[in-house]
């Protein structure tokens, strides 16, 4: 049987949603929403992605943003943990995320100029890539070993496709029938 590579799995980056980094958070919510972004799996199944790649002008990869990179960006200042400075207040005070509903109105504003922020702004960097002559245990282990569901492949430093859980999965299942 012939061994998998990243090539032979992976998403190819015309195909993979990417954005650049001036994109705003608002503008990155309706990518994930409006459907234009799925990713056709097998048998005509499309699959919603669950994070986007954000690529530089030269295809260069800068960083991932995933749904929940969104939701934090979004979320107001004072819901965010104690930071390590605050550590040694006599008091230590956590939110209360239900303190919300009072000040709905006073916290939507804020939310929508959050949203108008640039990306950069919550964007995660990417802790780990494969090349695309990777084979697919090596694959495996980058992704349980770094407690990740989705990982560029890069080939001479530019972004060629990306690689995700679903994809892995799809051909761990043909490979052990």
């Amino acid at each position: 049987m012939e061994i998998r590579r990243a090539r032979d799995v992976m998403v190819p980056i015309g195909e993979y949603p990417h954005v650049s980094m001036e994109v705003t958070i608002a503008e990155a919510i309706k990518m994930f929403l409006d459907g234009s972004h799925d990713i056709e799996v097998n048998a005509g199944r499309k699959s919603l992605p669950r994070a986007l790649l954000v690529i530089g002008t030269h295809h260069e990869l800068i960083g991932i943003l995933r749904r929940r990179d969104i939701m934090r960006g979004l979320e107001p200042g004072f819901f965010h943990s104690v930071g390590a400075d605050r550590e040694s207040e006599i008091f230590s005070v956590r939110h209360d995320p239900n303190l919300a509903e009072f000040s709905f109105d006073h916290m939507l504003g804020p939310m929508k100029n959050r949203a108008a922020k640039a990306i950069a702004t919550v964007i995660q960097p990417i802790r780990i890539t494969v090349r695309e002559d990777d084979h697919l245990f090596k694959i495996i282990d980058a992704m349980v070993d770094g407690n990740v569901s989705l990982i560029p492949v890069l080939e001479n430093g530019r972004v060629t496709g990306a690689v995700r859980t679903v994809d892995v999965l799809e051909e761990v299942s043909r490979l052990i029938r």
